[in-house]
């Protein structure tokens, strides 16, 4: 509860004397001589939809008849009243609607020195609400002892619940009584045993799930995971827990098979809480080739219930990242009570803790969420942020066990890297240089090696706040006034070669850049970045520059947004796809970011590595044998093919245009390279070659060097050769070059070079003993 008001020689107390009907205490109401209030309040705690059906639940334990008191009222956030319980001098239940007249009241007593149980079902209008009780004198027991008949048609206020008063809320003298309550969204709690408050969906892999639950009344929970909805097909169980002191529990299930839809619920002293029920998928399995759709968005503000959440539940997502500003408390004390109250708060509206519950949903933070505005590693919410996180949010294995919020986590090929921007953070005004951080030297360590691993053909990094060029500024927590940090992994990044994707909320806007304006040491990124926020709250798109621009551009207007992200995984292609969308589905920012994939490959690689109708640009590592071609391009083909055991067939083959070297350490058998088009660059064979290095039909620039024999035709060109050719270290048999258009360049072959030929003119060149007469002539042969 998050108000609480006692007046004068008043008291109100957790109290042990009657136990309590769920668990070992209850509320103990007391007010002395002098006419006040006592009571306790959910206000900013529950706020469910406007109009939607509702149950108030109170258990109470009364000694005597009292004077007619209220037990609980529900209000407006003037605390007005929408309805109100009370308890008669008779013992009768009570109920008045908004404008405080009599409506309802039970035939039947309250049962005295034990506890009792009423339901208030109440659907909040203006004008056409209604309102029901239901009486238990055997609270264990599913069957009222009383169902009132409906009355309709009242004055209950306002459509909008805003605070739930438990209590004496009318100034009633010398009165003692215990009191538990609970309020729900129109589902009745059972008669026995304990219930789900709320869960959390999330740490998915390909062969575990994590569930994290809020309980009330139990003893003992465990997760069951199945393939069938009813949840009878070969269930899986997580181990039994009790709940801890705040009745929260985390819960795991493993065994799992990948790429499979299962089926979950939540067991409460022995029974599935079934309104708790969800599926998910399981990852594929890692390294796999797999296309998939995933979700990202930030800032939610208080009491969100916006159909944002429904729309994302609606693309059915692989999974939602979260990107922080989980909610707005902006809490600055180390008060993990205070931390709990806002993970409930955020469960109070149903259509956010559907999404959490039937979406996986990976969680990084911002600052609203964990230290408070523009907060940092030295706030004193710190130590309560992190232990609440570890008992409400479901963890992926690897996090740190008590401080740091950063995890990863594979999804077919792709790796997805999440960073916690907080914990470790210097405070913003230090001066920008090596010994500010925003991430602390631990989890920079980790996140470089992450960052850096060619072990994933893509790596999408997610932090919550943007990466942008945008100048610094006073109060800016972003990573432009941790410009040097920043600096060091953009050129890990680039020095690594590896392909990466950044992801962010905190702006409130959508908003994709191409790696221009992202800066790095020298030269932009190159990294793609994509901003997805705010789902619910006022727009404001920050001091960036976006190539693909910004929406909305007006700062301070009401937005409900978040990001679709589409992988496509071809096998030699990665395309990363984003939409940035409202809530209703139009599509606002988009941007397609692509990577074609040349990967190291150690053993035998039989066929076309890679097969390529775009570009190729990179390094082909062969650490065993090559047979066939690498890499075969319909487009153009930029980097290294290294061959460190033997090759046969064609090294590269291209239609198109291909710039590097190929470096054959072993022997090279066939054709390397071949080309359509244009060829710039080295053939490097160490061993021996047999066949024609290069080629061409078109151009060759470059050089073909042989430090081992030559069998055949080093360089056969039917156009045009510009370079070397260099068989000074071994033997060089057969014709180089044989040249049926023009060749310029020179020919090193065991002695001394020959004479440079150009259009019309001829030269005797000595070959190892062989003499050839070399007649360049325009339209000619040799």
């Amino acid at each position: 509860m998050d108000v609480v008001s006692v007046g004068t020689a008043a008291s109100l107390t957790y109290d042990t004397t009657n136990s309590g009907y769920h668990g070992d205490r209850a509320i103990k109401v007391t007010t002395g001589a002098s006419v006040v209030n006592c009571y306790a309040a959910w206000t900013n705690m529950y706020r469910p939809a406007s109009g939607a059906a509702q149950i108030a639940t109170v258990w109470m334990y009364f000694t005597a008849n009292p004077t007619t008191v209220s037990v609980l009222l529900v209000a407006n956030a003037s605390v007005q009243r929408i309805v109100e319980m009370r308890v008669t001098g008779t013992g009768k239940i009570r109920v008045l609607n908004g404008a405080g007249t009599n409506v309802l009241e039970t035939t039947t007593s309250i049962a005295l020195n034990q506890w009792v149980r009423a339901d208030l079902l109440f659907t909040p209008h203006a004008s056409s609400g209604s309102v029901q009780v239901k009486l238990y004198n055997t609270p264990s027991s599913s069957t009222p002892t009383e169902t009132t008949a409906v009355v309709s048609g009242q004055n209950l206020r306002q459509a909008q619940v805003e605070g739930v008063y438990c209590g004496i809320t009318n100034g009633i003298t010398n009165l003692t009584y215990w009191m538990q309550a609970v309020v729900t969204d129109g589902a009745a709690v059972p008669a026995t045993g304990g219930w789900v408050m709320s869960r959390w969906l999330g740490a998915v892999t390909e062969s575990s799930v994590g569930v994290a639950a809020r309980v009330l009344g139990a003893s003992s929970v465990r997760l069951k995971v199945s393939t069938s909805s009813n949840l009878l097909t070969s269930p899986t169980y997580s181990s039994a827990q009790s709940p801890d002191s705040d009745g929260t529990v985390r819960m795991s299930v493993t065994g799992l098979s990948a790429d499979t839809v299962y089926y979950y619920g939540i067991e409460v002293d022995g029974v599935v809480d079934s309104e708790f029920n969800g599926s998910f998928r399981s990852a594929p399995t890692p390294g796999s080739q797999k296309s998939f759709v995933f979700c990202a968005a930030s800032c939610a503000q208080n009491n969100s219930n916006v159909t944002t959440f429904d729309a994302i539940r609606g693309e059915s997502p692989a999974f939602m990242i979260h990107l922080g500003d989980l909610h707005y408390r902006d809490i600055s004390s180390n008060d993990q009570i205070a931390y709990h109250r806002a993970y409930d708060q955020v469960m109070s509206g149903p259509r956010y803790a559907r999404m959490l519950g039937e979406v996986p949903t990976p969680y990084i933070w911002s600052d609203h969420d964990s230290t408070g505005p523009n907060g940092d590693g030295t706030a004193a919410s710190v130590p309560a942020a992190n232990a609440v996180y570890r008992s409400r949010v479901p963890a992926y294995a690897g996090m740190p066990s008590t401080t740091g919020t950063y995890f990863a986590f594979t999804w077919g090929r792709v790796r997805f890297v999440c960073t916690d921007g907080r914990s470790f953070a210097s405070p913003i005004a230090q001066t920008d240089d090596s010994n500010k951080t925003k991430l602390g030297s631990t989890q920079l360590a980790w996140l470089l090696d992450e960052l850096t691993d060619d072990t994933y053909p893509l790596i999408i990094w997610a932090h919550e706040d943007a990466v942008s060029n945008g100048p610094t500024f006073a109060g800016d927590d972003t990573w432009s006034a941790y410009s040097t940090e920043r600096a060091t992994i953009f050129a890990a990044i680039a020095a690594a070669g590896t392909n990466v994707a950044y992801i962010c909320g905190d702006l409130h806007s959508l908003s994709a850049d191409d790696g221009t304006n992202v800066p790095a040491a020298g030269a932009n990124s190159g990294v793609p970045v994509h901003v997805a926020a705010a789902m619910d709250n006022t727009s404001y798109s920050g001091n960036g520059t976006y190539t693909a621009g910004t929406y909305p551009l007006t700062d301070g207007v009401a937005v409900n947004q978040y990001g679709r992200f589409v992988i496509t995984d071809s096998g030699t292609e990665i395309e990363l796809l984003f939409q940035g969308k409202d809530s209703g589905g139009t599509v606002r920012i988009t941007q397609t970011s692509s990577w074609i994939l040349a990967t190291p490959v150690t053993g035998t690689l039989a066929g076309t590595a890679p097969a390529a109708t775009g570009a190729m640009a990179g390094e082909i590592a062969v650490r065993g044998a090559l047979a066939g071609q690498a890499p075969a391009a319909a487009g153009s083909a930029s980097g290294v093919v290294t061959v460190s055991g033997s090759l046969a067939g064609t090294t590269p083959a291209a239609a198109g245009t291909f710039a590097g070297d190929a470096r054959v350490t072993g022997q090279l058998a066939g054709t390397a390279p071949t080309a359509a088009g244009d060829f710039q660059g080295g053939a490097l064979v160490a061993g021996q070659l047999a066949g024609q290095a290069l080629a061409a039909t078109a151009e060759m620039v470059g050089a073909v060097t042989i430090t081992g024999s030559l069998a055949g035709a080093a360089p056969s060109v039917t156009a045009g050769f510009a370079g070397v050719v260099a068989g000074a270290s071994g033997v060089l048999s057969g014709i180089a070059p044989a040249v049926v258009g023009a060749f310029m360049g020179v020919s090193h072959a065991v002695a001394a070079p020959p004479a440079r030929l150009s259009s019309g003119s001829a030269a005797a060149v000595d070959l190892s003993g062989s003499s050839e007469q070399l007649a360049v002539l325009t339209g000619g042969t040799a």
